[in-house]
Order: C-alpha cells, then structure tokens, then sequence
C-alpha cells in the first residue's frame, strides 16, 4: 500500500505539467525498499466545464497501471469506497474491462484510480486509442461514460514507450 502512496504522490505532482505530444520523457521514482516505478506525465483526457479527467500509465516494469484522476471527484467518506472496476473502449471498438486496483486521496485534494491493465489487453492497448470509459465514482448519476476527445493516443504512446524502455 505504501508504494502506490509514493506512486500516487509522484502522479499528483505532474498532474499540472499537462502533456499533449508524448516524447518518451519517462520519469521514475524509488521506492524505500530500493525498487523503481515508471511513469509519464498524465495528460487530460476529458474536459468540461463540469468535469475533467487527467490520466496515465505505470509501471513497475512487471504490471501496467492505467491512472486516472477525475475533477470533481467524491468526497472520501464515498471515494474510499470506490472498487468499481473500468470499463475502456478502443477505437477498434473493442471494449475491455480493467480491475480496480486502488484508489487514493492524495491531500484530500486530488483522487487516483488504479486500474490493472491485463497482460493480454496490452498488445491491443498498444495499437490502439482510446474512444471511452465507463466509470462510476460512487454518485447518484453511477455509471458515466467518458467519451475521449483530447488525446486519444496517449496512452498508446505511454505504453508504447514504457514498454520499450522495459527492453
């Protein structure tokens, strides 16, 4: 739990520096027990006047986490609550579903969801952009579907790079 404490800190800290053409300017940070964790700048992914959705990749070079951080997000006594898994669509139209992994308050002024992106959904994340996520954040309105219209192909490109680094 500690480690996606530091994970969840170093996600916030460029949660400001709002990327919109990937270079493979990979960022890692140490963790205590002396490993290392890799990640990109998050970009935004969704954004209207009511809501915004920032997101990224990481990576422990073993397991690849989708990140996102929604605007607003619930207050904590329902986001710790939060354990809905995401429901992602690709532009192939095919749709995938990644395993809530965790969700944390960082300050009490920022929300990250983890989500786990399974080792045979990556092949297709790579290849392919986004289009939508279905993701409830525990409201009354429950289960809201996303559609990405502001960087579609970060995350591909985030995979793309990490995974590259990995070699």
């Amino acid at each position: 739990m500690r480690y996606f404490k530091f994970l969840s800190l170093a996600f916030t800290l460029f949660l400001c520096l709002e990327s919109v053409g990937q270079d493979c300017n990979i960022k890692n940070k140490m963790r205590p027990d002396g490993s290392i964790y890799y990640f990109m700048d998050p970009v935004l992914f969704f954004n209207t006047t009511e809501n915004q959705i920032y997101g990224g990749v990481v990576t422990d070079k073993e397991s690849y986490f989708l990140t996102l951080t929604p605007r607003p997000f619930p207050p904590k006594s329902k986001g710790n609550k939060l354990n809905k898994d995401l429901f992602i669509t690709l532009s192939n139209q095919k749709e995938f579903k990644l395993d809530h992994f965790d969700s944390q308050y960082i300050d009490d002024t920022t929300l990250v969801i983890f989500y786990l992106i399974g080792k045979d959904a990556l092949p297709e994340f790579r290849d392919q952009d986004i289009e939508s996520v279905k993701l409830d954040l525990g409201t009354d309105k429950g289960v809201q579907t996303y559609q990405f219209r502001l960087h579609k192909s970060a995350l591909k490109q985030q995979l793309v790079c990490l995974s590259d680094q990995k070699k």
